[in-house]
């Protein structure tokens, strides 16, 4: 709610020396907390951004919305209906914009915990994910093949099949099962997800978990 002393709105942009960058203009800002952001990769001139908030510069914009380079809304990813709750993490991709976290519904569809939508803010049907996520999914991230994504979090089951805080999925939003966890984590969540630099083939997990697939790994393990 500040910066340098200075009262702000959950979100601005810094120039290079760490000053604000003032051409940046959220108005009233975002009514709620702010867990990630995301430059569009279309077009990075635009920015995604999604939280706990319901509103933005007084507009309703549930839980995730679109800025333009100045910082006004783009109404064009309309989400004014939105999520009904967190959105903990996206990804943006060119098949459109991932989310996660812990929501039943997005716009009325039901959605448990992880949805993909369109560039402009429509639920696609197509990504078809069953029973979605059995509790919250804190982790998004992209496969090394760069096709497929993996996702972490609290939950115990992906569409109803037992994957205990990681699982990767296809493009369709159906299991991968050539990624084969096992037991999964053994407690807590996975927090955070990235490829390895040596090895894009490999995956780092952070997290709150004491062990991975029946063996000690204390908060952080590297998996193929």
């Amino acid at each position: 709610t500040q910066y340098k002393g200075v009262g702000e709105v959950r979100l601005i942009r810094l120039n290079a020396d760490g000053s604000k960058d003032g051409s940046f203009n959220i108005g009233t800002g975002l009514d709620a907390v702010v867990r990630d952001i995301k430059i569009d990769p279309a077009n990075n001139i635009k920015l995604y951004a999604a939280g706990d908030f319901v509103t933005v510069n007084g507009s309703t914009y549930q839980r995730a919305v679109r800025f333009n380079s100045s910082g006004s809304i783009d109404t064009a990813f309309n989400t004014t209906a939105g999520f009904d709750g967190p959105v903990y993490r996206m990804n943006i991709t060119s098949d459109g914009f991932y989310a996660t976290g812990s929501f039943a519904n997005y716009n009325a569809t039901a959605r448990s915990n992880i949805a993909r939508l369109s560039t402009s803010g429509v639920v696609d049907g197509t990504f078809a994910i069953n029973d979605g996520l059995s509790q919250a999914g804190r982790a998004l991230a992209n496969a090394p093949n760069g096709v497929d994504q993996v996702v972490g979090g609290l939950f115990s089951t992906y569409g109803g099949l037992t994957y205990r805080g990681i699982a990767r999925y296809n493009a369709n939003g159906a299991i991968d099962a050539t990624f084969n966890p096992g037991l999964g984590i053994n407690t807590g969540m996975v927090s955070d997800i990235a490829l390895a630099q040596d090895d894009p083939n490999d995956i780092y997990l952070v997290g709150t978990f004491t062990q991975y697939n029946g063996v000690t790994a204390n908060s952080i393990v590297r998996v193929n």
